[in-house]
């Protein structure tokens, strides 16, 4: 058992360190005698995981090494007092608790540290099933992120609000133990939402990197365009107006309509292919 003697002090910056996924982690721990006016050499320098050694100095030579772990400050001396780890490209299989075991010529000391392993998700991307969705047709939209732990959430935002029935998102672990997660989003014909969003939160809750846009199409093959939108959506309403019998109604946009579009489009007008061909007529264009 290791028992400090109260001479020298195993001191660590952190006693908890979080890692990315894929980078180099130091572990930074050095040796400090109680009087600084000691002169102090090493004997012995262990580093465990989780209760096994994984390096090793002991009476001037490196005794052990396992691969993906080695001293930072290099070849390793007597007369070094920084004993810190250095863990290459971490993974999954490094969490756990380190413990630094240090035997001095004037005393004995030890320190842990615990690692966590933190990674993040890719952007989220969506795919629509069909490729080109047809407002007067049913539709799925799957969104998918990948190589993140620990296992996270996907959510959704559907127009411009949070959708609150989120489906249940599947896990499932890559080769390397991370999490992919994958949310797929069904709506039928009637739907008039054209924008959705897919967001990733970690296991904290946290959004976690861009969130992925998708916007439908106002007609099959059409660009989606919310100036577009907002002439469609008035010629709608005029239509509406007129099936309620209202005798006044006009379907035909007015000059100053068009005149606001134009401004919102830089002065330039809408192209013909933009506009959903149902509403062509009540542009009078042939």
């Amino acid at each position: 058992m290791f028992f400090s003697t109260g001479f020298i002090n195993v001191v660590c910056q952190k006693s908890e360190v979080v890692a990315q996924f894929g980078s180099n982690t130091l572990l930074d721990c050095v040796v400090r005698p109680n009087d600084t006016s000691d002169s102090v050499q090493i004997e012995k320098v262990t580093w465990k995981l989780n209760g096994a050694p994984v390096l090793e100095f002991f009476r001037g030579k490196q005794k052990l090494q396992t691969p993906g772990f080695q001293f930072a400050s290099g070849p390793f001396t007597a007369s070094n007092m920084n004993v810190s780890l250095l863990i290459t490209n971490t993974n999954l299989s490094h969490v756990g608790e380190y413990q630094c075991d240090v035997v001095t010529d004037i005393g004995d000391d030890k320190k842990e540290v615990h690692l966590e392993v933190r990674a993040t998700y890719s952007k989220p991307q969506i795919k629509s099933d069909p490729e080109k969705i047809n407002p007067d047709k049913s539709f799925t939209l799957t969104c998918t992120a990948l190589g993140g732990f620990p296992k996270g959430d996907i959510r959704w935002v559907v127009g411009d609000l949070p959708w609150i029935n989120n489906p249940e998102v599947k896990v499932e672990k890559n080769q390397n133990g991370l999490f992919n997660l994958t949310s797929t989003l069904p709506f039928g014909s009637e739907t008039k939402f054209r924008k959705f969003v897919c967001e990733v939160y970690n296991a904290k809750g946290e959004k976690e990197g861009e969130p992925e846009h998708h916007v439908t199409n106002v007609c099959p093959g059409k660009p989606f365009s919310p100036i577009i939108d907002l002439l469609n959506s008035t010629i709608t309403s005029s239509e509406e107006e007129v099936e309620t019998g209202d005798a006044e109604a006009d379907p035909s946009i007015t000059l100053a309509e068009v005149e606001v579009v134009g401004e919102l489009l830089g002065g330039k007008s809408p192209g013909v292919d933009e506009i959903c061909p149902k509403y062509l007529k009540s542009l009078d264009v042939g």
